[in-house]
């Protein structure tokens, strides 16, 4: 048990640690929050199993502990690469705290599943035993809350690049309009109002298109840039 907890407790370090070009490729936010959210409920579905084979089959339990260790190490992992992809620092922050504190209550969960492991069978009946139990069923709670708060903090990420993805296309939607007018209108086959021709407009067109242009890239703050056909994350 003592080794689960020490890899669990090296990938709360690491996650501290700067991301490098090699950590995760040109993955995308999407990616490693796809695999984040099939981690943490992983982690949250073999906690509760956990609790249940403490009293059912407690011989179950190292095996199981392995397999959450696992599980966080993938998700630990997957973080930095969420925390460099994400469009606001907020999110960032939230998504680290959250697989920190996951950490730190399956450490506690893999300690109270060991001394419900090593107890001798007749202590299930002790009050030492009862204790054990009632102790790594409130480590399952916890476990379960963090999952909780990483799932929230993802789904924030999430409508961040959501929102800019919705403002590009917008955008795109807005200017596309604008090049099919303008090619009607070269073309001679709009009809205009009095005297004027399109000539007289045209140019103030294609200066409040460009201006709508800049405001949307001000918006996003320099994290999605977008251009007429396409929006790409930096």
């Amino acid at each position: 048990m003592s080794s689960v907890s020490e890899s669990i407790s090296s990938s709360m370090v690491k996650l501290n640690q700067q991301r490098t070009q090699t950590d995760g490729g040109n993955e995308s936010y999407v990616d490693y929050q796809t695999r984040m959210v099939a981690a943490a409920k992983e982690i949250a579905r073999l906690s509760v199993e956990m609790v249940s084979k403490a009293s059912m089959d407690p011989a179950q339990l190292p095996h199981l502990s392995s397999q959450i260790c696992q599980h966080y190490n993938n998700l630990a992992s997957d973080a930095k690469g969420a925390i460099a992809t994400t469009l606001t620092d907020d999110v960032g922050v939230r998504i680290r705290s959250g697989v920190q504190e996951l950490g730190k209550a399956c450490i506690d969960l893999v300690k109270f599943a060991g001394v419900v492991h090593f107890s001798p069978d007749d202590t299930f009946a002790s009050p030492e035993g009862t204790y054990a139990r009632r102790d790594l069923s409130e480590a399952n709670k916890r476990v379960s809350e963090k999952v909780s708060e990483i799932l929230a903090a993802l789904q924030a990420g999430s409508r961040g690049t959501q929102a800019c993805i919705n403002a590009a296309s917008t955008v795109s939607g807005i200017i596309g309009d604008l090049d099919t007018t303008i090619m009607f209108a070269t073309a001679g086959t709009l009809h205009p109002e009095g005297d004027e021709s399109f000539a007289d407009h045209r140019e103030n067109i294609l200066k409040t298109a460009k201006a709508l242009v800049e405001d949307t890239k001000t918006l996003v703050v320099g994290k999605c840039v977008v251009t007429k056909n396409t929006l790409s994350l930096t």
